[in-house]
């Protein structure tokens, strides 16, 4: 229903500039990647020269960033205004602007990203507590965008006039807003696999499933992602809810994801830092936490985490924005689900301008451009891979509403053996009443030995509770432990596949297999030379 009759992007790449920093690697080899894959003409990269750090001073964001691109946006017709001579006490150039013909300004890796306060007590990542509303620190992103709004100040957040707008119609050119988009991450190979997998999820379309990871923190913001996991459950997709907190835990599927959004953990853990994991090409969606981009050359930040997991678009605060003054999960997935771009939807979901926020990816990028009964006629017509499967996973749900669960099942079986079908298969598993169609689904994910495969480690984890508990087969899902424990995962999910089989062996007389044995030695060792370590320490002072 809501996808119907979109109304996508029109974003014109001759109105697109990109940002470059002369100072910095892989800046320019970023924008040119860009012009190549959009068909942004090289001629709108314009070129800055500042030093290659991520925050600034306010004087060197007016010297070295906004004068000089404001003026040569100016010189090129860009933007309609009349430089009067003279600076504001800040140092800003003054103009009388009329107007710009600016579809999206794009900085490109190396581009500094905060602006920091000229109160330095208000300054201090990983100290929100320091912040006030009146604070001056913003985002460079930010900053630029509302440079022409007539109600511009420097002193906290201002309104954003089209927040909430989602028809289409091009509202920012008259109220002065310049949108800005950022593409960046910690290495430039992130920056390209995040690039690439937009394109490819706007010509096959954005296949997955969504995830909705409440905190329990505080009431609006679990209230906003309920509402985006409604819409997303509208557009017939799969949803995993965690009602807990903080994050999906090792006990949850994760696989296929393709929209995410969450909130509040500082760091990326979990799953998120498991080897071989990843997200869907071109997914979407962000992680609520301030300072989620404080650093977006760390990978376990949030939105370059996000980049480097192969997000086709994200968002992210470079300070502490506090909760009201970030991006609304609920209307921007309302405005991709309506055929906005994701650069669009950014900035129809972000309530303030002149802050400390910032949108990392293809502004371009439509994610939803490709219908579900469009990417159905391609894998009929032959075109198939791994990420085909939650196509038809998305089709039975559509169906479930429709006719009902034994027809949703019917449909899902004629797709089994054509390529990956674990996620059809555990559909089947949830959908089918008949427990031993559902034993038989289960049987054959575990004959697949879905545990070998990254993403599919917690739909593993699933399975194994299955035949825990309704199952009744200890023994296969001993097997499955002791397989995930065959090859080194991250920290904590070994201490939780080795507690999981523990508990297991206790509750059914069972011994401890050879894997979780050997691996339960080797935390006890970890946890042994941490503790000398610390006791070493001690001693020394």
């Amino acid at each position: 229903m809501l996808s119907a009759g979109l109304s996508h992007s029109q974003i014109n790449p001759e109105k697109v500039y990109l940002v470059v920093n002369k100072s910095a690697a892989d800046s320019h080899e970023v924008a040119k990647l860009y012009c190549s894959l959009r068909g942004v003409p090289e001629t709108n990269i314009i070129e800055i020269d500042i030093r290659d750090v991520a925050k600034i001073s306010r004087k060197e964001y007016f010297e070295k960033i906004e004068n000089p691109l404001v003026k040569e946006l100016v010189s090129r017709g860009a933007v309609k205004a009349s430089p009067l001579g003279v600076q504001d006490e800040a140092g800003r150039d003054k103009y009388a602007f009329m107007s710009h013909d600016i579809d999206f300004i794009i900085l490109c890796k190396g581009v500094p990203y905060g602006v920091n306060s000229t109160d330095p007590n208000k300054t201090q990542a990983g100290a929100p507590n320091s912040y006030s509303v009146a604070s001056d620190a913003s985002s460079v992103d930010s900053e630029l965008a509302a440079r022409f709004v007539n109600s511009k100040t420097l002193k906290g957040p201002l309104k954003n006039p089209v927040f909430g707008n989602i028809s289409g119609k091009n509202l920012f050119s008259p109220y002065g807003i310049m949108r800005v988009a950022r593409l960046d991450g910690a290495e430039y190979a992130d920056v390209e696999n995040s690039l690439k997998g937009a394109i490819l999820a706007e010509k096959e379309g954005l296949r997955g499933r969504g995830y909705i990871d409440k905190s329990l923190r505080e009431k609006t913001g679990d209230m906003w992602l309920e509402s985006a996991g409604k819409i997303i459950r509208d557009m017939d997709f799969d949803v995993s809810v965690d009602e807990g907190r903080p994050l999906f835990g090792f006990e949850h599927r994760f696989d296929g994801i393709a929209i995410y959004f969450g909130w509040y953990r500082s760091i990326m853990c979990n799953y998120f830092i498991e080897d071989g994991f990843h997200f869907a090409p071109g997914a979407v969606g962000f992680h609520i936490y301030s300072f989620s981009a404080v650093d977006m050359r760390k990978r376990t930040n949030w939105t370059p985490g996000f980049v480097y997991l192969g997000s086709g678009m994200t968002v992210g605060n470079v300070y502490e924005p506090f909760l009201g003054a970030t991006h609304r999960p609920d209307i921007m997935m309302q405005a991709l689900a309506a055929g906005l771009s994701a650069g669009e939807a950014a900035y129809a979901s972000i309530p303030v301008l002149s802050w400390q926020n910032i949108y990392v990816g293809d502004p371009m990028y439509s994610p939803f451009k490709v219908s579900l009964e469009e990417q159905l006629k391609r894998i009929d017509a032959g075109a198939s891979d791994d990420y085909s499967q939650y196509v038809i996973v998305r089709m039975m749900n559509r169906i479930n509403g429709v006719s009902g669960a034994k027809d949703a099942v019917e449909f899902g079986r004629k797709y089994l053996g054509k390529f990956q079908d674990y996620a059809i298969l555990w559909k089947m598993f949830e959908l089918d009443e008949n427990a031993a169609a559902r034993e038989e689904c289960a049987r054959t994910l575990f004959e697949r030995r879905i545990w070998e495969v990254a993403d599919f480690y917690g739909l593993a984890m699933q399975l194994a509770d299955y035949f825990e508990k309704d199952g009744g087969d200890a023994q296969s899902a001993m097997e499955i432990y002791d397989s995930l424990l065959a090859y080194p995962k991250n920290d904590a999910f070994e201490r939780f596949i080795v507690a999981r089989a523990e508990s297991l062996a206790k509750a059914k007389s069972l011994g401890l297999p050879s894997n979780a044995e050997i691996m339960k030695k080797k935390i006890a060792a970890r946890d042994a030379e941490v503790r000398a370590k610390k006791e070493a320490e001690k001693a020394a002072k």
